[in-house]
């Protein structure tokens, strides 16, 4: 597929998110210095949405999306880490068009160049991408490169451990079989990230910088909250 078509789609959606959502410019500003110290091989630009919601997605291309609510969550830069580090491998892997191309069917591979219908539809469809709920075959690479990822730049692979707990914490208490669906619960993920962590070497290192700027985005809340109190 031509690469141009993951990034047309991506900068598509990223204008609809824009367009949709505020932005937090100083976490923003904050988070691509943390994402630029993990030393992803492709670049990505990364949004903080303003809102109380956990959630993070990624769109093709190169475009992230983190909520502002992550980081009441969340307690180290291990775990902003894996979390960026997962959402950077669903881009890398190319895990967003693959799937739009299993929701259109086989017209997207069978095709050297998109027809102007055809991206016409998926754009019209971009929620869908927006609300991508990826296959157990992707969320289980994206978790697993993660930790790849993790021990490359010597970070504490349990800071995905933590992040999956916390998202267990807080989800929505849903019965979730995963026999009956084709996304791992989570339960799932933390039983083969543990098996994972178990043989693979965790020579992890404090990472200084990344400390101070997680600490910055975390208290960056109260910072606000100071300055409008006394500006006012």
């Amino acid at each position: 597929m031509p690469e141009s078509v993951s990034t047309d789609l991506g900068k598509e959606l990223r204008n609809e998110v824009l367009s949709k959502y505020d932005i937090d410019d100083y976490k923003t500003e904050k988070i691509n210095l943390f994402t630029k110290e993990l030393n992803f091989e492709k670049d990505v630009k990364v949004y903080v949405i303003k809102s109380r919601q956990f959630n993070a997605f990624a769109t093709p291309g190169k475009y992230i999306f983190v909520y502002s609510g992550v980081f009441d969550k969340l307690n180290s830069y291990e775990e902003l880490a894996s979390l960026l580090s997962h959402e950077y491998t669903h881009i890398d892997k190319n895990h967003g068009l693959r799937s739009v191309g299993r929701s259109f069917g086989y017209e997207i591979f069978t095709s050297v160049f998109f027809s102007d219908d055809l991206k016409e539809q998926i754009f019209d469809n971009s929620n869908m991408l927006i609300n991508l709920e990826y296959s157990r075959a992707f969320e289980k690479e994206a978790d697993l490169n993660t930790i790849k990822l993790l021990q490359k730049e010597n970070i504490d692979l349990n800071g995905m451990l933590s992040l999956l707990k916390i998202m267990r914490e807080i989800e929505p208490r849903r019965i979730s079989n995963s026999e009956l669906s084709d996304h791992p619960n989570t339960i799932e993920r933390i039983e083969y990230i543990e098996d994972e962590i178990e043989i693979t070497n965790n020579n992890s290192t404090i990472n200084y910088e990344l400390e101070t700027i997680f600490s910055e985005i975390k208290n960056s809340k109260y910072k606000t909250f100071y300055n409008n109190v006394y500006s006012s």
